[in-house]
């Protein structure tokens, strides 16, 4: 630690003459608290060597004040940052659980069809793709398609035709369960245009807040642009199916 105890006329005995007074005056030139004035006289004093002296305490400051401090700062912040953000382990743990949970709750058998309407540029676009993939499922052209009601069996086969992939695919228990549980069906158990655009708006909303729910769920895990996306094109969604909705009650009205 720099101890000089040798000689009590030392100029810096009360600096170095014990161990105790030797390390505390290490620290203060650790800190940079007047370091100077307690290293320059130790240059003029007859046993020490001027070199020695420049090489022990520029070697010290480098070492200890330069390299170790800034260590000892780096590990507390890192572990400050632990401590604030929990365990990232746990936190990764949750993030997948949350969006397993939701992929569960937004999973239709008609998501194919949902995500390939979601591509639409307008509110006449999204009203043209929803009547073109009615006429396909009922195999025939769309003006004779506007009055046709399907059935389950019929509706089956329909979706099959439809060009979107993965093929969609229905059960029984999936017709009871997304189509006529949302009450789109006619009271004989038939869907028809107005019936399957209901249920497409109803599909398409249910889909986009589990793409929102998704985004949230994944912040400060994935690229902010992904969520960004999923927040546009919720408006967007949103605002299109408000107005289709409205032309729709309207056509009814009528």
């Amino acid at each position: 630690l720099g101890m000089h105890p040798t000689d009590p006329e030392f100029d810096s005995y009360e600096y170095f003459g014990t161990f105790s007074s030797a390390m505390f005056t290490l620290f203060q030139i650790m800190t940079g608290d007047g370091w100077t004035d307690v290293v320059r006289p130790l240059f003029y004093f007859p046993s020490l060597s001027s070199l020695g002296v420049g090489l022990f305490f520029i070697s010290y400051i480098i070492i200890v004040s330069m390299i170790l401090v800034q260590v000892v700062i780096a590990l507390l912040l890192q572990e400050f940052d632990a401590v604030k953000n929990d365990d990232p382990t746990e936190l990764k743990k949750q993030q997948a659980l949350a969006a397993t949970l939701t992929k569960q709750r937004t999973h239709s058998p008609l998501q194919p069809l949902t995500k390939d309407l979601m591509k639409f540029i307008d509110v006449e676009d999204l009203s043209g793709r929803i009547a073109k993939a009615w006429a396909r499922c009922c195999g025939t052209s769309e003006p004779l398609s506007k009055g046709m009601e399907l059935n389950y069996a019929r509706m089956r086969e329909g979706l099959l035709r439809l060009n979107v992939f993965p093929a969609v695919r229905i059960e029984r228990s999936d017709w009871d369960q997304h189509i006529v549980a949302a009450g789109v069906v006619s009271s004989q158990g038939t869907l028809n245009l107005q019936g399957f655009t209901r249920l497409m708006i109803g599909c398409m909303e249910h889909y986009q807040v589990g793409q929102v729910a998704l985004a949230v769920n994944m912040a400060g895990k994935e690229n902010s642009k992904v969520q960004l996306e999923a927040v546009l094109h919720s408006v967007k969604v949103d605002m299109a199916v408000r107005q289709l909705t409205q032309a729709h009650q309207n056509t009814v009205c009528e």
